[in-house]
């Protein structure tokens, strides 16, 4: 979560909620998983949370049990943001990333919406007890 703290400076930092336990992921999986929370922080600065002075953003991530495999699931939540009534027609690179790339790579189920307070995403990746880990 060194990505979404990096973002932040004294006005930001308060904006910032991450919370969710220590939880080794696939060596596979970090890449991707980093660029989309790279991609989702660097569009909060811009456009969202990160750049409303009233808004806040949450990201918390739990390990969910459903034998054979652990999943782990990602929530990213942001509040407090004006959004325009139209949503957006053109997806970017996050986007992409996010919906398509992450199923692909990683196996993934993803959820990505822009909703009346923000944007809201989900990313529940599933964890093979036979994975090489890398702790996160």
């Amino acid at each position: 979560m060194a990505e979404i703290r990096a973002h932040g400076d004294k006005t930001r930092s308060a904006k910032i909620r991450v919370d969710g336990p220590h939880v080794s992921i696939p060596v596979t999986a970090a890449q991707p998983l980093s660029l989309a929370i790279h991609e989702l922080a660097t569009n909060a600065l811009k456009y969202g949370a990160l750049s409303q002075p009233d808004a806040q953003l949450e990201v918390a991530w739990r390990v969910e049990r459903r034998p054979p495999l652990e999943e782990v699931v990602l929530e990213w939540r942001e509040r407090g943001v004006p959004m325009p009534r139209s949503r957006p027609t053109r997806r970017g690179y996050g986007s992409e990333l996010i919906e398509r790339a992450l199923p692909y790579q990683l196996n993934a189920t993803t959820k990505l919406e822009f909703t009346a307070e923000g944007v809201e995403c989900m990313v529940r990746i599933p964890i093979n007890p036979n994975d090489a880990p890398l702790d996160a």
